[in-house]
């Protein structure tokens, strides 16, 4: 995989995340987006060694540095 699908790859599940958590069902659909961007960065991390993880969860809008 390119540089380019891993940005795109982000790009969509960043897309999914709910702008604001009000409700328990909204809370609930952000950990499955989540979790669901960790899946993805398990599978990529196997396919590339030098797959930068933290970066992509980043930009995936599920990690922030320092928290």
């Amino acid at each position: 995989m390119t540089k380019k699908n891993y940005v795109a790859l982000a790009a969509a599940i960043k897309s999914k995340l709910p702008v604001t958590v009000v409700s328990v069902p909204d809370a609930s659909f952000r950990f499955g987006v989540e979790a669901t961007a960790h899946a993805i960065a398990d599978v990529l991390a196997l396919d590339n060694p030098k797959f930068e993880r933290d970066r992509f969860l980043e930009a995936c809008g599920v990690y922030r540095k320092g928290v």
